[in-house]
């Protein structure tokens, strides 16, 4: 890595780099928006960028907190992006839609209050699937995101945006949120860690809900052990979401205590018939790996997949008609053009029927 090209870091990279004064956050910040004017054009994975000077305060901020009294943990000068379906106090709020193209955030979503008050540095909002109704992020009002590696590709979606930034070197990290496969799908597709939480490990407070239920906000990272590190900090109980839970006062991950007793369940069902040879070559690889470290695999039974994206057509589209029915132009406000456009309507329909 050449000097300057510290948007190549990883957290675990860059946290050992700060902590040894190697560099400083104000240098990797400046590294990453660097990166960014060099790559947005052609990829599109931000909705909403926080204005540079403003983002190399907080950084200096860090650098101060280092040398006083030390980091407040290991996200401490790191800068992130969150998909723009969290909504962020002061800054744009938008769900990739036209119709929140103008709403500022008024409070702060749990997961995104966490990760400041860690000291996790925002650089921006990510791209995403409008309302994250849909897989590619071509349904987005601020347009399609390119997929770093061929940008005649799609990077994935919904959390399109937010893998993208990641692959790229537009962010050390980022936050996503799933429901069927919004998170993992896209990393895939960039070739970075997707991870998604066990259901109400994280908050689901403060996320423009497509599906308020099926929520599941995650990390996308460049590592495995990276992804563990931002969970450790988003992990736990909430007040707002009475789903969340804590079973213990401070959870900790680490990646050697995989070595530990552990047994891995595996459904053959859900990959035989329809995942790709070379995909399920690797995924068997992997296995004998996990074997060798001394995990246990041991085949399960699970329902049907095919009844399992049956249930889920259902539960979603009903929380979707029950959600989206607020965004009327009524309590949040229209584009000028798209207003004009329903009042032409509605001229036309009165003089139908009077």
């Amino acid at each position: 890595m050449q000097k300057g090209e510290y948007w190549k870091l990883n957290i675990e990279e860059a946290n050992i780099l700060l902590r040894h004064k190697d560099i400083s956050s104000y240098e990797l910040t400046g590294s990453i928006y660097k990166r960014i004017s060099q790559k947005e054009n052609e990829i599109n994975a931000y909705t909403t960028l926080i204005d540079k000077t403003s983002v190399l305060r907080k950084a200096k901020e860090s650098d101060e907190r280092h040398k006083k009294s030390g980091y407040r943990s290991k996200l401490d000068g790191i800068p992130f992006s969150i998909k723009d379906s969290f909504v962020t106090e002061n800054v744009y709020s938008t769900a990739g839609s036209c119709v929140l193209k103008n709403y500022i955030g008024q409070y702060n979503a749990t997961v995104y209050q966490k990760l400041i008050d860690s000291g996790a540095i925002l650089l921006g909002k990510n791209n995403l699937d409008e309302f994250c109704m849909g897989f590619t992020t071509e349904t987005s009002c601020f347009g399609t995101t390119s997929n770093p590696y061929d940008t005649k590709r799609v990077a994935g979606g919904s959390s399109g945006g937010s893998a993208a930034a990641v692959a790229a070197g537009e962010c050390i990290f980022s936050i996503g949120s799933e429901h069927y496969d919004s998170i993992r799908q896209p990393a895939a597709w960039c070739g970075v860690v997707g991870f998604k939480p066990t259901y109400g490990a994280v908050s689901r407070y403060g996320i423009i809900a497509m599906a308020s239920s099926l929520e599941c906000p995650g990390p996308i990272t460049k590592t495995v052990k990276d992804a563990a590190t931002v969970l450790s900090i988003i992990y736990g109980k909430d007040e707002h979401d009475a789903n969340t839970f804590s079973p213990h006062s401070k959870a900790k991950f680490k990646i050697k205590d995989i070595q530990m007793n552990l047994r891995i369940g595996l459904a053959m069902d859900y990959l035989d018939d329809f995942v790709d040879r070379e995909v399920l070559k690797v995924f068997k690889n992997v296995l004998k790996v996990f074997k060798e470290l001394g995990i246990e695999v041991k085949e399960i039974k699970l329902p049907p997949i095919k009844d399992t994206t049956s249930i889920f057509e259902v539960l979603y589209r009903s929380e979707v008609a029950s959600n989206l029915s607020r965004y009327d132009g009524i309590r949040y406000p229209l584009l000028e053009e798209k207003q004009s456009n329903i009042e032409e309507q509605y001229n036309v329909i009165r003089k139908k029927f009077g």
